[in-house]
């Protein structure tokens, strides 16, 4: 079974995205990649126990937590700081 997400994003904040992150985190998101937890906190720009808080919180999901590191689901992960961007905005 295919599930199919759409997202509204407005222009000016995927805009800010590539230019923060640049076109192949674009490509990484659309392409439906795992990132890890490195890599994630330097996107949200968040600390790994401000990561730790909020995936407790349920506000992200961990992708895989066996043997490997933990993993995100990098369009969770832009979804996160396209919510988180327009909160500071305000």
């Amino acid at each position: 079974m295919t599930t199919e997400t759409t997202y509204r994003i407005d222009k000016r904040d995927m805009d800010n995205f590539m230019r923060e992150c640049g076109s192949e985190m674009v490509l990484a998101w659309l392409s439906g990649n795992h990132i890890d937890t490195q890599t994630v906190c330097g996107i949200l720009k968040v600390s790994p126990r401000t990561l730790t808080n909020w995936i407790q919180a349920g506000r992200l999901i961990v992708v895989n937590e066996g043997k490997k590191s933990h993993e995100f689901d990098f369009s969770d992960v832009v979804r996160l700081f396209l919510i988180k961007n327009n909160k500071l905005k305000k």
